[in-house]
This record gives structure tokens, C-alpha cells and sequence, in this order.
């Protein structure tokens, strides 16, 4: 989708809509708000009196996520609606489940005491794509004092995965296992292993022979999960870390604890398999992965960096990121070293690195009309200059589908993912962060946001008085030193109306209705509210977008109504 124009001229506006009650030039009346059907345009209808809709909804699924409020004691629910069944004034139903309560404990295997930390279950909702995501409650004996376990609030019919983390002052990994959840029950007692119970990982990291010292290390899986104990290498560069009988496999990991450390960071390549270890061992014996050298390092500078726009303004608070790496030796070590700071008030950066060539880069602070910089350079002890371009403007004007021009709309811009932009040249390297940029619409609809070069995704969002929804406007590609004019016309909306009960048929208030949009073609099994009517239940084959189409609180009675765009190909 390209930039999407305004359907109407100013002077279509005052011919073609001269029936509205509703002024299109410097008027602040609402052109959405009616009284019969003549009020609106074509395809347009009036809906009890008050607001121009859609009259032809389209053949669209949308999921819905259902948050109800903390209070009530239920849970997040997740369905999908079809938009041409449910938007000619027939209600939806959305229903709240009863949650179900699983009760469990974590002892110690030295003991059997109950042990502290953290319970996180997480399990797939039916809108794929989304995360069902519950954190334990503690719970006491019959004293209100001695510590007894966990209790979770869960969706039952669902296999969750449980991650418990223990408290600092227990010497023991995370532990990984999954749990099926029909109805609330006692789970009873999990033991954690300890002692020779784990697995111990031993090793030591040097820098062409040297020790690297104060580096933390950790075993890491697939997902990204922390599966052993971390531990911060002594002054001879050794650690010793400890894995538990419910990992399976993962990388080792070493980091500074400072960004602002010239020390490296990165991981073995190699995967260490613990799972076979255990397998193959009653008392697994320790695993060496002996002396792991991240390359000699170059001596450490203390480097100033200044970053000036292109008029030779001092950029304040503008990101610096210094990067380098040298050769691993040995066993399949990555690793690189990473330092970052940010600009003081002279646009100046102080950081300590590696003597020699690295990659700079610098994002500038939100709302600067500097652009970004990225470049290889000499790092040297002494001064470091970079100067930046001037960054783009995204300028335009927001309208109504009439053409009435929209003031105090809010207007935001998100980067389009690209496989490969901005991808740093060291592998394992964090790239920088992106910068939200976000503005309203002054008194004549218009607005500009400076920007970097790049694909951007624009929405807009008018003010709730308007009556218009929430709509992505546009992809706009903007070009290195060239301003960007767009011209947006927000549409009518699809209005969805429903009611929010519990399982009883007791209506919900306060409950948080949002409407996104999704793709694939679902086959979804169906499940009724009270009277008969009800959301579908969205099945596995539903991917919900991270596009918000509408969103609303259900009121005293649990009724709702969502204004949201059409959806878009």
C-alpha cells in the first residue's frame, strides 16, 4: 500500500456533501455525527440518530482480545468476530470464562522445604500469534505466616509451560516443565534438583592468553531462555556454572555487567548438550569446555566522540555505539566488543574502546533533525568528529472521508521491517534501537515529523470526539534528503456493538474490548453466550497483526461499542 489520498477535495466537499449539517472548512462540528440517512454519503448509513457508518460491513474476521478488570477476578479471553455477521445491529456476546486455580510447590531436594522465587506460566492462545502469560501468587498455611507454595489463575482446556526461576539467595537454575490444565486441582510438590542432582559447567575466558575478568556467564536455550545459574569469571578468567535435568540444550553466553566495559561479549557457538549428560550419567560429572579465547584485544583508549548536525548544532542526547572484534582462537567462539554512551549537553561522549578500527553509529534523540550515522573508523585516544546529514520531513494533512481537515489527530510513524536493514557487520551484535516519533495534527489537520531514510508504516489516530477510528493511512518511503508530502483521508467506520456477561450471563463493566486485525483463513469451532449468540472460538490457524483496529470499555451494563477502520488487503 502506498500513500493514500484524501477522497475528497474542499470543493467536492462543499458540492457533493452540501446535505450534511456539518461545515468542511475551519469547522469544528463532527461530519460523522447524523440525524437520518440523508446526513451521510454514499455507502454510508446513520446509525440510532447519531453517527455515519458503513452500510455494506465487510467479509472480514478480526480477532478480539478481551481484557476484563483486575477486580473481577477473570482472565484475558481471546475470539474472533466476523464483521459481516456482527455489524448490523445484532449484538455480540463476548463470554468470561471461570478461571481454573492450580496450587503447587517447589522444595529443595536437600530438605523438602519450600523454596522462593518467581512462577511464570505461558501457553499459546487460540488467536495464534498471541501469548497467554499468568505469574504466580505465593499462598500461606493455615498461620497466614509459613510459606507453602504458588497458586496460578489459568484458561483451563490449555498445556502450559511452567518457568520457575528460584530467589537469588537459592543456589539452583531455572527450572523448565509443562503442566495440563483441565479444572483447578493440587498439583503437589516438584523437586528441584541440587548437588549432584546438576550438572556443573566449568571453564575459563581469556583474551589472547590473557584473563578476562568480571564477565557474566550463563547457559542460554533456542528460545532465549536463561537455563543454568550465572556466575561472573573470577581473576583467572575461570566460572563455574550449573544446569538442572530440565534443560535440554543451550549456548553459553559472557557479557560485561557494564555497557560502558571495553570487554567482550558473545557466546560458544557450539551448543552444549545437557540433556545427553544426564542421560548418559547417574552423577553427571562436570563438563570441561576448557580455555575459550576471545582474541587478543588491543589496548584501550579513552575516546571522545562529538556529534554535530549538519549546521553544526551540538546533538544532545544522541546515541553513540562504538563496535569491534578480533579473531576467536580455539573452539568456536563469537565474540565482539561493544561499547555505547550518550551525548552530554556539548553533544560530547566520552567512552573507553578498543585502539584501532570499529563500526560507529549514532541515533540521534527523537524529534532531532539529524539523521542517523553509521561508518567504520580509526578509534584513537583523542577526539572522534561525526557529522550528521539532516533527516527528512513527513509532512501532510488529515481529513475526514468528507474532507473536513482533523485537528489534534495524533499522528505516529513505525519503521518497516526490512530482512537485512540495518543488520551490523558483527555477528551476534545488537542493532539500535528504534525511535518512536509521534506529533498531532495542528488547527488546519497538518503536521510534520522528521525522519530518517527508509520504509515508515503511518497511522493516525483522530481525537475520540471526531468519531472516526484508529487507522493505518499509509507506507511511505522516504529518500535521503527529500521532504515526503502525503495527504490522508480517514475513513468512515465499521461500528461493532456487543456485551461483555460472565458465564452466568452477568454483564462486565470496565472490561477492555480491542479489535485487531489478523490473517489466514480460520476454521473455527463455535461457542455460544447466554441467549444463544456469541463470538466464535478463533482457532490455531488465526494470526493476529499487531494492528489495533478499535478499542473500547464496556460500560454499567457490559455493553460496548468499537468504531474501527475497514480492513485493509
Amino acid at each position: 500500500m502506498t500513500v493514500v489520498a484524501r477522497a475528497f477535495g474542499l470543493a467536492a466537499c462543499a458540492a457533493v456533501w452540501s446535505t450534511l449539517a456539518v461545515g468542511c472548512v475551519d469547522s469544528d462540528e463532527v461530519a460523522s455525527r447524523c440525524s437520518s440517512d440523508a446526513d451521510c454519503g454514499p455507502g454510508l448509513r446513520c446509525y440510532q440518530s447519531r453517527i455515519c457508518i458503513a452500510s455494506a460491513p465487510p467479509n472480514e474476521t478480526v480477532a478480539i482480545r478481551l481484557t476484563p478488570p483486575k477486580a473481577s477476578g477473570k482472565l484475558v479471553e481471546h475470539f474472533e468476530l466476523d464483521l459481516n455477521a456482527h455489524t448490523r445491529n445484532e449484538p455480540v456476546a463476548l463470554m468470561l470464562s471461570e478461571p481454573a486455580v492450580v496450587r503447587l510447590t517447589y522444595s529443595a531436594a536437600f530438605n523438602l522445604t519450600p523454596v522462593q522465587g518467581k512462577l511464570v506460566a505461558t501457553a499459546q492462545t487460540d488467536v495464534k500469534g498471541n501469548l497467554l502469560r499468568y505469574e504466580a501468587t505465593r499462598y500461606f498455611g493455615k498461620d497466614g505466616k509459613a510459606f507453602s507454595g504458588y497458586e496460578l489463575s489459568v484458561q483451563p482446556g490449555k498445556t502450559y509451560d511452567l518457568v520457575f526461576d528460584p530467589a537469588a539467595d537459592v543456589d539452583g537454575p531455572p527450572h523448565y516443565s509443562k503442566i495440563t490444565v483441565s479444572a483447578s486441582f493440587d498439583h503437589g510438590a516438584i523437586t528441584l534438583p541440587q548437588g549432584d542432582g546438576l550438572v556443573e559447567i566449568r571453564g575459563k575466558l581469556v583474551a589472547g592468553k590473557k584473563p578476562l575478568v568480571g564477565l557474566r556467564t550463563q547457559l542460554v536455550n533456542a528460545a532465549g531462555q536463561t537455563i543454568s545459574t550465572s556466575a561472573l569469571t573470577d581473576k583467572t578468567g575461570a566460572f563455574a556454572i550449573h544446569v538442572g535435568p530440565s534443560a535440554v540444550a543451550g549456548h553459553l553466553t559472557f557479557a560485561p555487567t557494564e555497557s560502558s566495559l571495553a570487554l567482550p561479549q558473545g557466546r560458544l557457538e557450539e551448543a552444549v548438550d545437557v540433556a545427553g549428560r544426564f542421560k548418559a550419567e547417574a552423577k553427571p560429572k562436570p563438563l570441561l569446555l576448557g580455555e575459550l579465547d576471545t582474541g587478543k584485544l588491543p589496548a584501550a583508549v579513552t575516546a571522545t566522540v562529538e556529534v554535530k548536525s549538519d549546521i553544526g548544532e551540538s546533538e544532545v542526547g544522541a546515541l553513540v555505539r562504538v563496535q569491534t572484534h578480533g579473531e576467536a582462537k580455539g573452539k568456536s567462539v563469537q565474540a565482539y566488543v561493544e561499547v555505547q554512551g550518550y551525548t552530554d549537553h556539548q553533544g560530547r561522549v566520552v567512552l573507553h574502546v578498543p585502539a584501532g578500527p570499529a563500526l560507529l553509529s549514532v541515533l540521534p534523540a527523537s524529534g532531532s533533525r539529524a539523521a542517523r550515522w553509521s561508518g567504520k573508523v580509526e578509534m584513537t585516544a583523542g577526539w572522534t568528529n561525526i557529522g550528521c546529514t539532516r533527516r527528512s520531513l513527513v509532512k501532510g494533512v488529515v481529513t475526514d472521508y468528507a474532507g473536513r481537515k482533523l485537528h489534534t489527530a495524533k499522528v505516529w510513524l513505525r519503521r518497516v521491517a526490512q530482512p537485512g536493514e540495518n543488520a551490523s557487520e558483527l555477528a551476534g551484535s545488537a542493532q539500535l534501537g528504534e525511535v518512536p516519533l509521534e506529533t498531532v495534527t495542528n488547527a488546519q489537520g497538518a503536521f510534520e515529523l522528521p525522519v530518517d531514510a527508509g520504509g515508515w508504516w503511518l497511522w493516525v489516530h483522530p481525537r475520540p470526539a471526531d468519531l472516526l477510528p484508529r487507522w493505518l493511512a499509509a507506507k511511505v518511503e522516504v529518500t535521503p534528503g527529500s521532504d515526503t508530502a502525503v495527504q490522508i483521508s480517514v475513513p468512515a467506520p465499521i461500528l461493532v456493538i456487543g456485551k461483555v456477561v460472565t458465564a452466568a450471563g452477568s454483564p462486565v463493566a470496565n472490561a477492555a474490548v480491542e479489535i485487531l486485525a489478523r490473517s489466514a483463513a480460520p476454521q473455527p469451532a463455535v461457542t455460544r453466550g447466554p441467549q444463544g449468540k456469541g463470538a466464535r472460538s478463533a482457532s490455531p490457524a488465526v494470526t493476529v497483526d499487531s494492528l489495533l483496529l478499535g478499542s473500547a470499555l464496556s460500560d454499567g451494563a457490559g455493553l460496548f461499542e468499537v468504531l474501527l477502520a475497514p480492513p485493509q488487503p
